[in-house]
């Protein structure tokens, strides 16, 4: 059955009987379909937007307070550099002596020449240790020094609570 009286339309010309037929199909088809699309599916998939998007701001909070504790936690600012967190934390991770080679390539977005010198500043600076190797009497191992060692584990302990508390709000 139609949505309006054919008979109604037997005197009128073609031009506005397609006129008519199109805005009974405006008003028939795309005017609930653009309601369900932009005003009720909103609506109804809000919450879960908002949810996601409360999630992604909790994380990066909580990854904010983890770079300030970060910060904190080294006390030289000159140890702040991403590449000092790969050494720092791929050293934590061997758990045991590596190469000086080795120790370098955890810094992988460096090239070999200011690794070394990156290296060489947190041995300098007493953050990692040389000790020799056992294999090899010409050359050294590297590690990290022991209150090193136990600051990075109270860090990740305390990151580890951070993430926990700010990604369960």
């Amino acid at each position: 059955m139609p949505l309006w009286p054919v008979q109604s339309y037997q005197n009128t010309d073609k031009t506005t009987i397609i006129f008519i037929s199109i805005y009974g199909y405006i008003f028939s088809v795309c005017v609930p379909l653009y309601f369900i699309r932009y005003k009720a599916a909103p609506i109804i998939m809000g919450s879960r937007v908002m949810a996601t998007q409360r999630k992604r701001q909790n994380f990066v909070l909580t990854l904010n307070k983890m770079d300030a504790a970060w910060i904190s936690f080294l006390k030289d600012k000159d140890f702040y550099d991403i590449n000092y967190s790969d050494l720092f934390t791929g050293l934590w991770l061997s758990d045991q002596p590596v190469r000086k080679q080795e120790a370098v390539m955890f810094m992988r977005h460096l090239g070999i020449q200011t690794a070394k010198k990156y290296l060489n500043h947190a041995i300098d600076k007493g953050l990692v240790v040389e000790i020799p190797d056992p294999e090899d009497g010409r050359a050294k191992r590297i590690q990290l020094s022991a209150p090193l060692k136990t600051g990075l584990e109270q860090f990740f302990d305390h990151a580890i609570k951070l993430f926990e508390e700010g990604l369960n709000r």
